[in-house]
């Protein structure tokens, strides 16, 4: 058995409606502060916000690839926004997932039991961490269609990052291959 991974962002994200509850995190594009090199441009990237008052959300939805077997670990690359003081950012992290051809109905599908982690967000501005968060796959299989909820606890007393932004620049799901 090998890894394998689903890129999830950049990419295309599912907002949810704005609704109680429901707040999405919004996207924008970073430029770096950084020298251009030689006849090429400075860098640029995309990075998803994720508030530090309010629970923020996005979906990443995708169809669950032939090798699927087992597990699934989703990685978030972010940066605080600001700031060098000691801090906390609380992650969470839900899936739900549909077989076709079954009696299941996506209108009506809850996410699974939704999971959380703690990281420290650095005390150097701007550097970029990694959190891992381990999802409860317990309905998903090779060929599903399948749902991933990335959100922030902003509201949790363990996140103590809650004056800046988490900037979210990159988000992967890790399985184990058939």
């Amino acid at each position: 058995m090998a890894t394998g991974t689903i890129l999830l962002w950049p990419g295309e994200v599912t907002l949810p409606d704005g609704t109680s509850g429901n707040v999405f995190a919004q996207a924008q594009i970073f430029k770096s502060t950084g020298t251009a090199p030689t006849n090429g441009p400075v860098l640029f990237g995309t990075e998803l916000l994720f508030d530090g008052t309010t629970d923020e959300h996005v979906f990443f939805a995708f169809g669950m690839p032939q090798d699927y077997a087992s597990g699934g670990t989703l990685y978030i690359n972010w940066k605080r926004a600001s700031g060098t003081g000691a801090a906390d950012v609380v992650w969470k992290g839900a899936v739900a997932a549909v077989t076709p051809g079954g009696t299941e109905v996506p209108n009506t599908k809850a996410l699974n039991t939704v999971a959380t982690t703690t990281t420290n967000a650095g005390t150097t501005s701007q550097a970029l961490q990694q959190t891992t968060i381990t999802l409860t796959m317990d309905s998903a299989a090779a060929r599903d269609s399948v749902w991933v909820m990335l959100g922030r606890d902003a509201d949790n007393a363990a996140d103590t990052l809650n004056v800046v932004d988490a900037q979210v620049t990159s988000v992967w799901l890790e399985y184990t291959t058939t």
